[in-house]
């Protein structure tokens, strides 16, 4: 997250800074799975930073499986990542949309 932060606060433009942060970023979603906040602060500043992967986008879309879990807020934020075109590209909806 920091790298993240600083990356987009200074606009960083080096290419291998954004590869590095990629990396290290979608390490970290393994690490903060069980923290939904964390988890969906790092997507969205991943797509901020250009640099949203499927890996990423199928990693957060576990969390169709445990809403339960959210609430209200994160609810409504987890449905807009999960309806986007950016997640219809990484995994197939389709199936978990009906549990929204």
């Amino acid at each position: 997250m920091i790298l993240l932060t600083f990356g987009l606060a200074y606009e960083v433009s080096d290419t291998k800074f954004w590869r590095i942060a990629k990396q290290l970023s979608e390490g970290s979603l393994k690490e903060v799975r069980s923290n939904t906040l964390a988890l969906m602060d790092t997507i969205t500043f991943m797509k901020e930073a250009g640099i949203l992967s499927t890996k990423a986008l199928r990693e957060v879309s576990d969390l169709i499986n445990h809403l339960d879990t959210l609430n209200t807020e994160q609810l409504v934020e987890f449905a807009l990542m999960y309806s986007s075109s950016d997640m219809q590209g990484a995994v197939d909806i389709s199936e978990g949309i009906g549990k929204l």
